[in-house]
């Protein structure tokens, strides 16, 4: 387990700093970076939406975050994207699915890290498009007291 928060801290941060640093520091997208919004708790989030090849190594998949400007500090990533244009794929837990080439995701929300639970989907809309609802948990729920909840969204890369 100790290893697994490792590599999600060390996940989480190479987005960070792809996220401040691939523009120059702007926030402004580029032609491999557009928008995406997610929204959580009723609260509605946009940012720039980013991909970089997976973490994992996976070659059949890529790695998609939406940063949220200014601070960047809250964010949703969904690893393992598949590159196909269309269809409907199933999240898998995040935290057995660190450094694995399985579809999940991580959602930073500015003072708790929560990984996605099995279910929930992502469809793919176009080549570069998607839109997804999937549950997000507190792997250290027993701690933090942090109850699970629902994110969805949609973006293009």
């Amino acid at each position: 387990m100790k290893t697994k928060i490792i590599v999600l801290v060390l996940t989480i941060s190479m987005f960070f700093a792809c996220s401040s640093d691939s523009n120059g520091g702007s926030s402004s997208p580029t032609p491999n970076q557009t928008s995406g919004t997610y929204t959580t708790l009723g609260v509605t989030y946009t940012g720039v939406c980013g991909a970089v090849p997976s973490v994992a190594g996976c070659a059949s998949a890529i790695d998609v975050q939406i940063p949220i400007p200014p601070t960047f500090v809250k964010s949703f990533a969904i690893y393992n994207m598949p590159q196909a244009s269309s269809g409907t794929f199933t999240f898998t837990d995040g935290i057995d699915s660190v450094q694995s080439c399985n579809l999940y995701a991580i959602n930073a929300d500015g003072k708790y890290t929560l990984v996605s639970q099995t279910g929930g989907s992502l469809t793919k809309t176009g080549a570069r498009s998607f839109t997804f609802t999937c549950t997000v948990y507190d792997f250290v729920e027993d701690i933090t007291g942090i109850a699970p909840r629902v994110v969805t969204g949609s973006g293009s890369y």
